[in-house]
């Protein structure tokens, strides 16, 4: 007993910190009791600087919302707060509207693709009701981020928290009624998807399908689901990669591709990628007159200096008649005309 005193005693010499003078004294080794009490005040200083952390965080993360509320449009008194610091620096900003349209031609919501620093939520839980759609389109909101999946209808909330997670995230919308149907969630992160192909060759015709990724949804994604997907009129589903952040609006039976899909990747396979989202009137039937109507109405609403073409309701141009006489190579008329910056 004597040896082992002896042996690890520790012994003052010279001043010492508080720190020291705790833990050590003169008749013996450190108790357990104060080598309990100490590794106790480490865990309390460690959870105060994570504190502080999370609070500095949540502040960064308050100030971005807040401008991207004002960007959607989502924040009416950020945004005058926002104008009024603005004119104090001297900034202004003038706007165009074209008073030329009747109210019904004035623009359904253009379609904002917002991102957000480290894949946050771009809106926060809220759901856009700044929108104004024509009778026979409907109004989705379908946000994808690395810790959030959002789908919004007519400023409703139809993807509940409780069923979202990684992977792909579902919602079957029936477009005439307005209303949301089915809400499924598949882990592709883990899974190739197979339950997901059986629901999508099996949703009704013309029933539009929203999707939006959360976290991972591609490192299990089998070809056939992708695959059916592409059915939906996506474009960049084979394009999903490691933790892309990914949103889709199709339609079952759809005759033409979709417009309506966002995609961003990650710097590298480390990193997540900012959360993209699509806030869009989307018409009934998706098809390429649909389409076409609606980005006339939304040219026309936001571009001023085209009267005679914004003054008539958009209708496909009627084709030429071919020519009785048939045409060499060498006498056929080719007319090349540039546009609005045709060097572009």
């Amino acid at each position: 007993k004597q040896w082992y005193q002896r042996r690890v005693r520790v012994r003052l010499r010279g001043p010492k910190s508080r720190l020291e003078r705790f833990l050590t004294w003169k008749k013996g080794p450190v108790s357990t009791e104060r080598l309990a009490i100490f590794l106790i005040m480490i865990l309390i200083y460690v959870n105060a600087q994570m504190i502080l952390a999370l609070y500095a965080e949540n502040n960064y993360v308050e100030e971005q919302e807040n401008r991207l509320h004002i960007d959607l449009g989502l924040n009416p008194v950020a945004e005058h707060e926002e104008e009024q610091r603005q004119v104090a620096l001297g900034n202004t900003k003038q706007e165009i509207v074209d008073d030329t349209q009747p109210e019904e031609s004035q623009p359904v919501i253009s379609e904002k693709i917002a991102t957000k620093v480290d894949g946050d939520s771009i809106i926060a839980g809220l759901c856009p009701n700044n929108f104004k759609c024509p009778s026979d389109h409907i109004h989705i909101y379908a946000e994808s981020g690395s810790r959030k999946a959002k789908v919004c209808l007519n400023g409703q909330d139809v993807l509940p928290a409780w069923n979202t997670g990684r992977g792909i995230n579902l919602v079957v919308i029936n477009s005439e009624r307005a209303t949301a149907g089915s809400v499924h969630h598949f882990d592709t992160y883990a899974n190739p998807g197979t339950d997901m192909v059986d629901i999508l060759n099996n949703i009704n015709d013309d029933r539009i399908v929203v999707m939006v990724a959360q976290d991972e949804a591609s490192a299990a994604l089998s070809a056939e689901a992708r695959l059916a997907i592409e059915k939906l009129g996506s474009t960049l589903i084979h394009d999903l990669g490691w933790r892309n952040t990914w949103a889709f609006v199709g339609q079952v039976a759809i005759t033409s591709v979709s417009p309506y899909e966002v995609m961003k990747s990650p710097i590298d396979s480390s990193t997540w990628p900012d959360a993209v989202a699509i806030n869009k009137c989307i018409p009934n039937k998706i098809d390429d007159e649909a389409i076409l109507a609606t980005s006339h109405t939304e040219f026309c609403a936001q571009f001023d200096n085209y009267g005679e073409f914004c003054k008539r309701t958009w209708s496909r141009p009627t084709p030429a008649a071919p020519p009785t006489q048939p045409f060499t190579t060498s006498t056929f008329p080719i007319a090349i005309i540039a546009g609005d910056r045709g060097s572009y």
